[in-house]
């Protein structure tokens, strides 16, 4: 990866308005660290712009995910602990309706 795509490097706090936009671009598959959007409904890592932080995000119930921000310096003693802050993020329609999530996917949206 590259290194100067990370916009920052400092703590940040629960409520940060980083972190929510990150969450926003994450709830729509969009990577925040390149601004990719992927290709998946699936449970998935995704990197965050503050070198400091990543994201883990998995399917909580048919409605809901649960995004885990999760400090870089995960070892293997540390992988499996509880992330720094939990957030539960509503699925988007976009991915409860699988022709509306393929429409938007293949470019016909």
């Amino acid at each position: 990866m590259k290194n100067d795509i990370y916009q920052f490097d400092e703590e940040w706090e629960r409520d940060d308005p980083k972190i929510k936009d990150e969450l926003m671009l994450i709830s729509h598959n969009i990577d925040p660290y390149s601004g990719n959007r992927v290709l998946t409904k699936n449970a998935i890592n995704w990197q965050s712009r503050n070198s400091l932080y990543t994201y883990r995000r998995n399917k909580i119930n048919e409605i809901t995910w649960e995004i885990g921000l999760y400090p870089v310096g995960l070892t293997a003693d540390t992988y499996y602990n509880d992330p720094k802050y939990k957030y539960e993020v509503v699925i988007p329609e976009e991915f409860l309706n699988d022709d509306l999530f393929m429409k938007k996917n293949i470019g016909d949206l």
